[in-house]
C-alpha cells in the first residue's frame, strides 16, 4: 500500500476559538491507482491533502492514528525531513494555474530549477537514490523496478533519468519536458514568463513540473479550476497519460462528479470534513447509498433530462466547522434523516470489499 490514513484530524486556531476543516477522514490509495476526492467548497479535501504533504498553514495542526507513506510515518516529520520527499516522492498541482507559478522568473528556469535541485540532492535522508533507483523497488522513473514499461513508449510526455544528466543538460530536459506536456515552440517558450501564458498553457507547466521526477505519488488539486469545458478534458487527460506511463499514483480532487466519472477507479465523498461514502466508480454512480452522494448526483445537469425539469438543487448551507460535529455535518439538510442522526456521529457501514458508507439509518437497518 503507498499511502494509509486512519482518523485524520486538522484543527486550526481562529481567535479564541479552534475551526475543524478536517475531522476523522481515513482512506488509502495503492501503487499506480487513481483515487477521485469530491467534495464541495469547504469540505475539506484540499486541507487533507496539505496535511500529507506536509503544507498545512502556520499553527495549524494535524493528528492522526495513521498517516504511512510507502511505509514512513508521515506524522512526526519537520519541515527539513520532508524537503526530500516533495518532488521527487510526492508532489502536488495547486488549484489556480494563474497563480501558482513564480511570476518573475521564466517558465523554462522554474523547470530547470527542478532538475537542478534534484540533481544536487542526491541520496536523500530515507536512504533513497533520487537518481539511479531507491529502497521502495521503483527506478530513477519513480516507477516500479519490476513492472513493464508499456506505457510509457505509448506516452507522449517525456521520462527522464536524473542521474545521466549534469547542469548543462537541464536546459535541453526542461525544453523537452515543455513539448511532452504540449507546448508548442518549446525552445521560446522555455525563454517567456508565466503572464505570455494562457490559463491551459500555465496548467501544462504545472503538470510538467509535477511529473519531471516522476513522483510515486501525485495530488491534483482541481487541475481543472478556471479553465473552460474544452481544455478540461484535455487536461486531465494529459495528466492522466503522464500518471500512467510512470505507475504513478494520482489523487483527483474535484467538486464535480462528472469530471471524475470516466477518470479514477475509486470515489471519495468529504462534506463538512468527513467521509461520507467511498466505493469503485460504478458503486458510486449506480448504487449511491448516502443521502448527500445522492443529492449530489441529482444535481448534475444531463442532457437526458427533460428541457422543462429543473436542476436539483441541495437545499440549506454548509454546516459550521468551528465546532466539532456531535452528529452527522449533513443532518440539517438532509431529507431522510432519522432520530439517531441527531444524537451521535455515525459509525463505518462496511456494504463490500471497496464500498463503505457513514449513515445512520443504513445502520439500523433502514433502505435508502
Amino acid at each position: 500500500m503507498l499511502l494509509e490514513i486512519e482518523n485524520l484530524q486538522v484543527e486550526i486556531p481562529y481567535g479564541k476559538m479552534k475551526v475543524y476543516p478536517v475531522s476523522g477522514v481515513s482512506f488509502s490509495l495503492e501503487e499506480g491507482e487513481v483515487l477521485g476526492i469530491i467534495g464541495e467548497s469547504g469540505s475539506g479535501k484540499s486541507m487533507a491533502m496539505k496535511a500529507i504533504m506536509g503544507l498545512l498553514p502556520e499553527k495549524a495542526k494535524a493528528s492522526a492514528r495513521k498517516l504511512s507513506f510507502q511505509d514512513l510515518d508521515l506524522r512526526n516529520l519537520t519541515e527539513k525531513e520532508y524537503l526530500p520527499l516533495r518532488g521527487s516522492r510526492m508532489a502536488m498541482i495547486f488549484q489556480d494555474p494563474m497563480t501558482a507559478l513564480n511570476p518573475l522568473i521564466p517558465i523554462g528556469e522554474q523547470l530547470r530549477e527542478i532538475f537542478e535541485r534534484q540533481r544536487k540532492k542526491g541520496r536523500d535522508s530515507y536512504g533513497g537514490d533520487s537518481y539511479g533507483g531507491d529502497s521502495y523497488g521503483r527506478d530513477s522513473y519513480g516507477r516500479d523496478s519490476h513492472a513493464k514499461d508499456s506505457h510509457a513508449k505509448d506516452s507522449n510526455i517525456q521520462d527522464f533519468k536524473i542521474k545521466d544528466f549534469n547542469t548543462k543538460d537541464s536546459k535541453e530536459r526542461a525544453i523537452a519536458l515543455l513539448a511532452s506536456v504540449g507546448i508548442p515552440n518549446p525552445e521560446e517558450k522555455y525563454k517567456q514568463y508565466p503572464h505570455e501564458f494562457s490559463g491551459g498553457m500555465r496548467q501544462r507547466v504545472l503538470i510538467a513540473m509535477a511529473l519531471s521526477c516522476s513522483p510515486p505519488l501525485l495530488i491534483a488539486d482541481e487541475p481543472t479550476t478556471a479553465l473552460d469545458v474544452t481544455l478540461q478534458a484535455q487536461i486531465l487527460d494529459l495528466l492522466l497519460e503522464g500518471v500512467k506511463a510512470r505507475s504513478t499514483s494520482l489523487i483527483l480532487i474535484s467538486h464535480d462528479l462528472s469530471l471524475v466519472k470516466e477518470r479514477c477507479k475509486r470515489i471519495l465523498i468529504l462534506y463538512g470534513g468527513k467521509v461520507m461514502e467511498e466505493g469503485r466508480v460504478e458503486e458510486i454512480f449506480q448504487e449511491p447509498k448516502h443521502p448527500y452522494t445522492k443529492a449530489l448526483l441529482a444535481a448534475i445537469p444531463s442532457m437526458e433530462k427533460d428541457k422543462e425539469e429543473a436542476l436539483v438543487a441541495i437545499e440549506g448551507n454548509p454546516p459550521s466547522i468551528l465546532k466539532e460535529f456531535i452528529c452527522c455535518p449533513f443532518y440539517e439538510r438532509c431529507k431522510e434523516r432519522i432520530d439517531a442522526c441527531q444524537g451521535s456521529l455515525p459509525e463505518e457501514v462496511r456494504l463490500s470489499e471497496n464500498h463503505r458508507v457513514f449513515c445512520h439509518k443504513i445502520s439500523s437497518g433502514g433502505k435508502i
